[in-house]
């Protein structure tokens, strides 16, 4: 199942535009991250994810953190949400389980 989710994923990427950017949030540790996909691949049970050009914020008060070229994320899939960022700041939230 979850090598469907991940395909699925990467085949809106590869049919859309080359530059996709996502919102990325861990509720547990009230992050939130939005960035230019760099990969998404799921190995070991895990999802990882890599941004580009990645803001961080607190996820809960929405508040600025810091910014940062690049971040890799792994993660159990159950713990991650995914958003896809239209260019008006509109996204289509995708749950990774």
């Amino acid at each position: 199942m979850k090598a469907k989710i991940i395909a699925a994923f990467n085949e809106t990427f590869v049919a859309g535009p080359a530059v996709r950017r996502i919102s990325l949030t861990e509720l547990d540790r009230d992050m939130s991250y939005t960035g230019t996909v760099e990969s998404i691949r799921e190995t070991n049970g895990k999802i990882e994810v890599s941004l580009l050009n990645v803001e961080v914020f607190e996820y809960s008060s929405s508040m600025p953190l810091y910014n940062v070229s690049k971040i890799k994320i792994s993660r159990p899939e159950e713990a991650i949400f995914l958003e896809e960022l239209t260019e008006n700041n509109t996204g289509n939230q995708r749950k990774i389980s």
